[in-house]
């Protein structure tokens, strides 16, 4: 932990908890939170990458406390510990970001034996929003923000039985847009169960932003050639996002998609509940929680 970042625990601050907060967009989402008063939880692989934002929240943010939490989200047996350890030493949690994601090339599977787009980009967050349900129920008004893809208008409908071991293996608008499909479908399925404990949901695209991971193998050559000149700052992304989250226009709204400020209608299957329900089994099936 760097000089003059804590990671005390204290009770008169809210607390957030972000997901790959190392650089671009959670990076931003990061020092915006604890810019407005938060307390940080940084779910991150790793603790030494993490250090430059570390050194960032002590000049800019330097009363936040700030805790790193190690752990692999395409390791779910990772991913329950880190939660669990969360909660005992956070009990409240005011806002679960949901940032962290992978856009990769060809064909990868986790341990767990799930496509890793489907793993870390769907499961994992499906995963974090019920561990971590207690915490976000014990904040007043506790919410979560999915960070999703405007690549999900281009994918067609969600092929569920095809998200372990997709057969379509295109760049973005493959198993990186089924796999933000299905997040955003998850995130309007359990807006209502959530919602009894007075958590709300939401799903927002944040935009084209420049980031490593829009610059990567994973993204088709003609975006990444565009990336440089048409796509944004990931700190004008993140101000965007936390406003979606935390925005007094949108009040008390859970279970709604978010782009370019404003709610929008996401492809039909994000909303149908047959699909809902079809893919809350699935998720049901292959974790724990």
């Amino acid at each position: 932990m760097s000089p003059g970042v804590s990671n005390a625990v204290r009770t008169t601050r809210p607390t957030a908890v972000v997901t790959g907060a190392v650089d671009g967009l959670g990076a931003e989402v990061a020092v915006l939170l604890a810019r407005r008063g938060y307390d940080l939880v940084l779910l991150n692989r790793s603790r030494e990458r993490t250090r430059p934002l570390l050194d960032r929240l002590m000049t800019e943010a330097g009363d936040a406390a700030v805790e790193i939490v190690e752990v692999d989200l395409a390791d779910q047996d990772s991913l329950i510990k880190a939660a669990r350890n969360v909660v005992i030493h956070r009990p409240r949690i005011d806002v679960l970001f949901n940032n962290a994601g992978v856009l990769l090339d060809g064909h990868h599977v986790s341990r767990h034996h799930n496509e890793l787009h489907f793993q870390v980009n769907a499961l994992a967050p499906y995963m974090l929003m019920r561990l971590l349900r207690p915490a976000l129920a014990a904040a007043p008004g506790g919410r979560v923000m999915n960070v999703s893809s405007g690549s999900i208008a281009l994918t067609g409908r969600l092929r569920i039985d095809e998200l372990r071991n997709p057969r379509i293996r295109r760049k973005l608008v493959g198993p990186y847009a089924q796999s933000k499909l299905a997040l955003t479908n998850l995130t309007n399925a359990l807006a209502e169960d959530f919602g009894r404990d007075k958590i709300i949901l939401r799903s927002a695209d944040p935009g084209g932003t420049k980031t490593r991971m829009t610059q990567g193998a994973g993204m088709p050559r003609f975006l990444r050639w565009l990336q440089p000149l048409f796509f944004q700052d990931p700190s004008l992304a993140a101000e965007r996002m936390i406003d979606a989250l935390l925005g007094p226009q949108f009040g008390a709204q859970t279970g709604i998609y978010l782009a370019r400020a404003k709610v929008r209608v996401p492809p039909a299957d994000a909303t149908n509940s047959d699909v809902q329900r079809r893919l809350l089994a699935l998720c049901e099936s292959l974790t724990t929680v």
